[in-house]
């Protein structure tokens, strides 16, 4: 079993600093609810959900943008996953080329998921895989948020931290990737190497201990 209690005091905590309303919060929980209740392998993914729905919090303070949009995409990231088959998502080693691309459907099943309830979510969480070597979706689909609110011009700039943010986090889990779990100081190293364009916001995020040499 996964504990998450821990995790789950530090997002309530958190949407209520930023005034997340109690019936959003209640909306997240219910779409991640299908992680959450899975097995170990698959409760991981709810887990890393609130890591990176934190971490992209912090993130936003840093990089001077408004902190709400970012801290719910984040946590909404991977909710497609709870659509993927649980023999493919609790997968930590052989993975086959048939589940990689079962995979990647995850992207956009939760784009579907959250366009009407959270579409600045959804906006923010596509481009999520869009940074790195094998990016997807392969087409970004129209923006599905409309208010006139000034936060349509930050949704990529959105998309590129949480990307951050999920990169960060995942490296910390041992999978078939890596083998076994990377330390710090090879993190730091392959967070600097494959993000280049963010180098000053790197360093930054680690000198504030937000991003972590430990």
């Amino acid at each position: 079993m996964v504990d998450t209690t821990e995790l789950e005091a530090q997002f309530f905590a958190t949407a209520e600093a930023l005034h997340v309303s109690l019936s959003d919060q209640a909306s997240i929980f219910s779409l991640l609810s299908p992680l959450k209740g899975g097995p170990p392998a698959v409760a991981e993914h709810y887990a890393h959900s609130l890591r990176v729905g934190l971490l992209a919090a912090k993130i936003a303070a840093v990089a001077l943008l408004p902190a709400p949009p970012l801290f719910i995409a984040g946590t909404l990231h991977d909710v497609g996953k709870s659509l993927i088959p649980f023999d493919v998502l609790g997968k930590t080693s052989d993975w086959t080329k048939e589940d990689t691309l079962i995979m990647r459907n995850h992207v956009m099943l939760g784009y579907n998921l959250l366009r009407s309830r959270f579409p600045l979510a959804a906006d923010i969480m596509v481009w999520h895989h869009r940074y790195q070597p094998d990016p997807h979706p392969d087409t970004i689909p129209p923006f599905a948020y409309s208010e006139n609110d000034g936060l349509v011009k930050h949704i990529v700039t959105y998309g590129r931290l949480l990307a951050l943010a999920d990169c960060y986090d995942a490296m910390h889990r041992k999978n078939s990737k890596y083998g076994a779990a990377l330390t710090g100081i090879e993190i730091k190293k392959k967070m600097f190497l494959s993000n280049t364009d963010k180098t000053s916001l790197l360093t930054n995020l680690y000198r504030r201990n937000i991003f972590s040499e430990e």
